[in-house]
């Protein structure tokens, strides 16, 4: 589509209007992304008359950098812009976002070579520099390098040419007025990386440049971070824009990028703004390592930017950035404050305009809108434990130190959760760190969290202000397990946050929600709901100050309850808890009672603090109302007084108190009125329980295990259980391949669990699913399914392909029914492909058809065979080396897939008519030659048709791809090795949807695989539509729906996830063999065994098949695979 195609392989003179600066940029396009967003820049200042553009050179030495420049002038209506490439430069990597964009929406697939850049007549950089300052009129150019110094330097370095009679540094200083460099650190005195790739041509520049330079350090640029919600929001058609699309391609997104690049052209394009603060005169020396220092000199020529600290100038530069790269060029300039609600600091406020003198004395305040300033405030209030000292005035403008000074006690400056504290300060800074990118902000966010974690007692609770227990009061602990939820749960807010402190995070919270849990009072063998209190030992009910004494709270209760139904995925555990405490709070609702406030004599004033009084009446038409208090015992409201006495009635609280606190409350209410009907629809199917329906001892020490079911006679169903009696094998590659120590078995059960037959195949067939496929068929259809297998008939070498059989069992007995040898293409090809082994069977005309296969990599032959009932070969179909199309994969589905009533083999993304061998289609046949981890067709129930869902591990991209029923791309995505994937009904409404794990690489440690860098996809199957994964972890679950209803659960780590958020245990551990339906009991069932060798089937005691899931059940697809 470029170079040539755009008409891009000479290069032409600008016929432009005259334009206020004259720009050059020199980039390393494809190392970081910050290029693109600096060209963006520079194509919206070119637009709005600003600059004009005059060309491009790249000093990265990856061929694709060319046509991805091309591709983003193209888009920004440029593509005449002329390029130059840096010939034998730095970097050749091809990096993380250049290549993918153009394939993802470039529609560039070919393979590029550096010889193919000249043939297509893309000038060397310097040479493009030459002819474009010599055309120039003098002192005009300003050159914008943000990158490797490579062409900069030859350029200085070159010789008179037909574009000038000036050598490199003559022309450099007739034309070019400013040097804009993005290049060193000046703070860490390190090698910095545009530095050091070109150590030579860096020193040469900073040492022979004739003109001004402008450097950008390092140091700048990593302050100021371009807002990944300007990613997401500001680009319009974001999934074709290149810069979003790049965004998403260099790193695993949510992450904001540092706009090192960016400074520099924002200096090279409103150098009269004035935006930055520039050092002295002076000079830039680079040393030999590539360390650059700055030395001050008045006859120096070169200045740096003096980064800034003040969170305002970061935030005007960084919305200026975003002006300019989004195109907004009028806006961006003016003071501005993210929008930050302070309800949080309201009690703490309140406490302080109680108990403060300073408050009484009047001083300014920084309007509630001034979010900035307010963050700036609680940055200089906190402790140095990374927690706050509560009861303050977060708005006021005063000095800290004397606020914190003027505090009554000494305690009173402490940390503390106390009062809504230290947790809401953490929550408004990393909301203002997340809209402004001030690093201060997420730094005291980062500490107020370590101060959380390290606060946490062993019991799983955190401590209030008035007694070290469990404290629910004045949301001590629900507050701070909110804040630990929206980090777990990856709010926006927190993206930020490490990898290693969200484990630590989770940990946390489940320990809070565990404690809480097991804190919920219980009376006469009944949960009830929570103290304000609990001890930390015991977790009974204990009292804080004088008149909060243990008992039951409604307030507390309420706010718990609240807490629980927000879990995403609560387990039986916390179902229950929620619905004993609702039982208790509507047992203890009060009814027939108001509470008026009503006037006091003026005598009596300076006993209330407030000019009224608060009395009960009775009213039986006001709304329930529940008290602070009741009795453990009978839920019987009580108050107390100062002294600790008890109190059963308003007026007998004293007047201080009466008014000071708030006895009751309607605030439960909203439970009944709107939480629980909410959570209780959310959450309406009954509760799954698992439970053994069979289980029955396999006999033997067990590897690796799987299983499958087998139809032993026309009525009764059987398991066939194929298990390694060792370890070992893990593939037939080579490099991945651990030679056995044990053989492979066959046992097979009844449905009681009886063990019928067993059958250990010896030493001389390798126990593995490549080398020895197993597959239950009924071929003479006489309603049982014989086992048919690969067996070896040489004893004593294993890998003796040529001896390889297909051999067939009785499935009463286990006795062979006869071989036959397997078709082996070729013993002259690689392990890893002569010996992935397939067996297979579909019906064609009604009448049963046995295949086999061999092969599914790119670097050997393969082949499938088909035969009658009578073993006659019926077709075959070779596949060579080098052939159009895909090759095969680790799955082979048999699917009617055109519903002609014939079954075809997906064999790979082939899909071949088992009738007679014949392609129905070939999927990308012109496209992709490579190998899919997983095919998988796809129902639509709707249209009644079928589509196919394709996980790609290697080839060309891209990587994930949905097909329909003719072979034609409906949509895709990913670019990586897509190694896990699955399609399921996962939502209330039966959405199907499909699941992705993009992975950089995979190999083998020891027994186990490893795989780097996993990213996890959730996706509306038929859409492409991208989803918020149900739960983290997701993708390595298995699909299966246990309690019939026609939608699947998730089964992963031996806890079952509903699509409605709840979590269902398997009471007894065991590893997943089988997930399918396996006996006569509602549902499908999980299949497991542990480490004693117990198989055991599991059921849902509470489940009821659906049509949907009858249907499913009954479709041939659903038995044959």
């Amino acid at each position: 589509m470029f170079l040539g195609s755009l008409g891009l392989t000479h290069l032409h003179a600008q016929d432009v209007s005259p334009r206020k600066t004259s720009i050059i940029y020199d980039t390393d396009m494809g190392n970081d992304v910050d290029d693109v967003l600096a060209l963006a820049m520079l194509h919206n200042y070119h637009k709005a008359g600003t600059i004009d553009l005059l060309g491009i050179t790249i000093s990265k030495a990856n061929p694709y950098a060319v046509p991805y420049t091309q591709f983003v002038n193209s888009y920004y209506g440029r593509p005449d812009v002329p390029i130059g490439y840096v010939y034998e430069g730095a970097t050749p990597g091809p990096g993380n976002y250049i290549r993918q964009t153009l394939e993802a929406i470039g529609g560039y697939a070919r393979k590029l070579k550096t010889s193919d850049l000249t043939k297509q007549g893309i000038p060397e950089g310097y040479k493009l520099l030459r002819k474009l300052l010599a055309s120039e009129p003098d002192g005009s150019v300003i050159l914008v390098v943000v990158g490797f110094h490579t062409n900069i330097a030859r350029l200085l370095q070159s010789k008179p040419d037909e574009f000038s009679r000036l050598d490199g540094v003559a022309l450099v200083r007739r034309k070019v007025r400013l040097l804009s460099v993005m290049a060193g650190d000046f703070e860490q005195q390190r090698a910095e990386y545009n530095v050091k790739m070109d150590i030579a041509a860096a020193r040469q520049v900073f040492d022979e440049w004739p003109g001004e330079i402008i450097v950008s350090g390092y140091e700048t640029g990593r302050r100021i971070t371009y807002p990944v919600s300007s990613i997401l929001n500001d680009f319009d058609d974001r999934n074709n824009h290149p810069v979003p699309v790049s965004y998403q391609f260099y790193r695993r997104m949510p992450y904001e990028n540092a706009t090192w690049d960016l400074l520099s052209v924002l200096q090279a394009a409103e150098p009269e703004k004035g935006y930055f603060d520039l050092s002295k005169h002076g000079r830039v020396v680079c040393d030999s390592n590539g360390i650059t220092t700055f030395v001050v000199n008045p006859k120096g020529k070169h200045r740096l930017h003096v980064p800034s600290t003040a969170a305002m100038d970061i935030v005007k530069k960084r919305r200026l950035l975003v002006s300019r790269v989004t195109g907004d060029m009028n806006s961006g300039e003016r003071e501005w404050h993210p929008k930050a609600s302070i309800k949080q600091f309201s009690d703490g406020i309140s406490h302080w305009n109680y108990m403060s003198d300073m408050a009484g004395a009047g001083y300014d305040r920084f309007s509630p809108d001034e979010s900035i300033y307010i963050a700036d405030n609680l940055v200089l209030y906190q402790n140095q434990d990374g927690g706050w000292p509560k009861n303050i005035d977060w708005l006021a403008k005063l000095d800290p130190k004397e606020v914190i000074g003027a505090l009554p006690q000494e305690r009173h400056k402490r940390s503390t959760l106390d009062n809504r504290n230290t947790y809401s300060q953490v929550a408004y800074l990393a909301h203002l760190y997340t809209e402004t990118g001030v690093d201060k902000f997420r730094e005291s966010a980062d500490r107020g969290i370590d101060y959380i974690l390290a606060a946490q007692n062993r019991s799983g609770g955190w401590r209030g202000w008035d007694v070290d227990a469990i404290t629910y009061n004045d949301d001590v602990m629900i507050g701070t397990m909110q804040l630990l939820r929206d980090i777990v749960d990856d709010k926006p807010d927190y993206y930020w946050v490490s990898e290693k402190k969200r484990e630590q995070i989770k940990k946390a919270l489940d320990r809070a929600i565990d404690v809480t849990l097991r804190a919920q009072i219980v009376v006469n063998g009944k949960k009830t709901g929570w103290c304000q209190q609990h001890d930390h030992q015991t977790l009974m009910p204990t009292k804080a100050r004088t008149y909060e004494l243990p008992a039951i709270c409604p307030m507390e209760t309420t706010s718990i309850i609240r807490f629980l139904m927000k879990l995403e995925h609560p387990d039986n555990r916390i179902k229950e808890a929620i619905e004993a405490a609702v039982i208790w709070l509507d047992e203890a609702k009060i009814t027939g009672l108001r509470i008026d406030n009503v006037p006091v004599d003026e005598s009596r004033k300076g006993e209330f603090r407030v000019g009224y009084d608060r009395v009960e009446v009775s009213d039986p038409n006001a709304p329930a109302l529940w008290a602070r208090f009741h009795e453990i015992s009978d839920n019987r409201p009580f108050m107390a007084n100062r002294d600790g006495k008890k109190v059963y009635h308003l007026q007998d609280v004293e007047p201080e108190r009466r008014v000071g606190y708030s006895w009751y409350s309607t605030g439960p209410q909203v439970i009944f009125d709107k939480d629980y009907p909410a959570w209780k629809k959310k959450f309406s199917q009954p509760i799954i329980d698992l439970y053994p329906v069979l289980e029955f001892p396999l006999g033997a020490d067990a590897g690796d295990v799987k299983a499958v079911p087998v139809q032993l006679s026309p009525e009764e169903a059987g398991i066939l259980v194929v298990y390694n009696s060792g370890r070992g094998v893990g593939s037939p590659n080579p490099q991945f391949f651990v030679f056995p120590d044990g053989t492979y078995n066959f046992v097979l059960f009844d449905s009681k669990g009886r063990e019928l037959w067993r059958k250990d195949l010896g030493k001389h067939v390798i126990p593995d699913g490549n080398f020895c496929p197993v597959f239950p068929f009924d071929l003479d259809g006489d309603g049982a399914e014989e086992i048919w297998f690969v067996n070896n008939t040489d004893k004593y070498r294993p890998l003796a392909s040529k001896k390889y059989v297909v051999e067939k069992l009785d499935p009463a007995t286990g006795n062979s029914l006869g071989s036959f040898p397997f078709p082996m293409i070729s013993d002259k090809q690689p392990m890893g492909n002569l010996f992935r082994l397939f067996l297979m069977g579909g019906y064609a005309s009604g009448k049963p058809v046995l295949l086999t296969g061999q092969g599914t990599y790119a670097y050997g032959p393969m082949a499938v065979h088909a035969y009658n009932p009578d073993l006659s070969e019926r077709w075959r179909l070779e596949i060579p080396v080098g052939a159009k199309g895909a090759r095969g994969s680790h799955m082979s589905p048999m699917v009617d897939m055109d519903n002609d009533g014939d079954d075809e083999l997906l064999w790979g993304e082939r899909c071949i008519r088992i009738s007679d061998g014949s392609y129905l289609f070939v999927a990308d046949y012109d496209r992709y030659t490579g190998h899919s981890d997983v095919v998988q067709p796809v129902m639509n129930r709707k249209e009644k048709r079928w589509y196919l869902y394709t996980c790609r591990e290697n080839g060309e991209q891209p990587r994930l791809v949905f097909f329909n029923d003719k072979g034609e791309r409906i949509w895709t995505d990913l670019t990586g090795h897509v190694d896990i994937g699955w399609v399921a009904t996962f939502s209330p409404k039966g959405k199907v949807v499909a699941a992705a794990y993009e992975i950089d690489r995979k190999f083998a440690d020891g027994f186990e695989w490893v795989r780097t860098n996993g990213r996890e996809y959730f996706y509306d199957v038929f859409t492409g539509e991208r989803l918020d994964p149900p739960f983290e972890g997701f993708v390595a679950s298995i699909p299966v729906d246990v309690n019939g209803d026609g939608v699947h659960e998730l089964f992963s780590g031996g806890k079952l996830y509903s699509y409605d958020g709840s979590v269902t245990e398997l009471p007894h551990r065991g590893g997943l063999i089988l997930a399918s339906k396996l006996t006569d009991h509602p549902g499908e069932h999980l299949l497991t065994i542990d480490r004693e060798g117990m198989i055991r089937i599991w059921a849902d005691r509470n489940a009821d098949d659906t049509e949907v899931a009858k249907w499913r059940y009954s479709h041939p697809f659903y038995k044959r695979n």
